[in-house]
């Protein structure tokens, strides 16, 4: 399945350590944006890896669940980060 996962982490140490597990796992497109292509056990991983990173009562990770199609009808004000290509490049290859 595809998702977009967005974080919201407060403390510096948590998100180095977020990015860095997001990195191993997804496409970064924006600084805390992120798609990937996961399959069951790879989603319940990193769900897991986030879980003992992140402070629940601080911290924020969201996981939309989304169809290609979706992907392709956006609205995008500023820079892209070159992330229309990077998304449908990363998802031909996932």
């Amino acid at each position: 399945m595809k998702y977009i996962i967005a974080y919201d982490i407060k403390e510096k140490r948590r998100l180095s350590k977020v990015a860095k597990t997001m990195e191993s796992f997804a496409f970064r497109v924006q600084y805390s944006v992120f798609i990937a292509d996961l399959d069951e056990a790879n989603l319940a991983r990193l769900r897991s890896r986030l879980e003992k990173i992140i402070d629940d009562s601080e911290d924020s990770v969201l996981f939309f669940q989304v169809r290609n199609q979706e992907l392709e009808h956006r609205i995008v004000y500023g820079p892209e980060f070159n992330a229309v290509a990077q998304v449908q490049q990363a998802f031909a290859v996932l």
